[in-house]
């Protein structure tokens, strides 16, 4: 059974990017080989485990634990290099616009790109809202340190 064929026929929690990464990491073979079908089942037992992601997390620093939760929910590399841009941009005080960034970035990321070509107002849009979600996540971080209030 194939991976594609193994994550449509089951109701497995692991998304179908882990399991080829598995496979890239020689853990799982694609054809899932006879022991791959019992380690999956046994991977998804702890799979999302809250205890075992704090175990994981814990000798990271606070500032890489950080970053790693904020950009969690963005699934391509170019969604999190693009916030961390915006992010940094914000924090220079500099000011480019995000269509420019878009397209820098696209050189950078082939799948940016591709999706550049296929859908540019999905990929502007997705850009809009992670560079607003970059504002705000400079803004917070701001708060945290204090900076930003009176001055003396």
């Amino acid at each position: 059974m194939r991976l594609k064929e193994y994550r449509e026929a089951s109701a497995t929690k692991i998304p179908l990017k882990a399991l080829r990464f598995l496979v890239q990491c020689g853990v799982l073979s694609d054809p899932l080989a006879a022991g791959d079908q019992e380690f999956l089942e046994r991977l998804e037992r702890i799979w999302g485990n809250a205890d075992l992601l704090r175990v994981q997390m814990a000798p990271m620093g606070r500032v890489r634990r950080e970053n790693l939760t904020q950009t969690a929910d963005l699934s391509d590399r170019w969604q999190r290099h693009l916030q961390t841009t915006f992010y940094n941009l914000g924090i220079q005080g500099r000011k480019i616009s995000t269509r420019k960034v878009v397209l820098e970035n696209a050189n950078r990321f082939p799948s940016l790109a591709r999706l550049l070509g296929e859908n540019p107002d999905f990929v502007m849009e997705e850009a809009k809202r992670i560079r607003r979600r970059a504002a705000g996540l400079r803004a917070k971080a701001k708060r945290r340190v204090g900076g930003g209030g009176e001055k003396c």
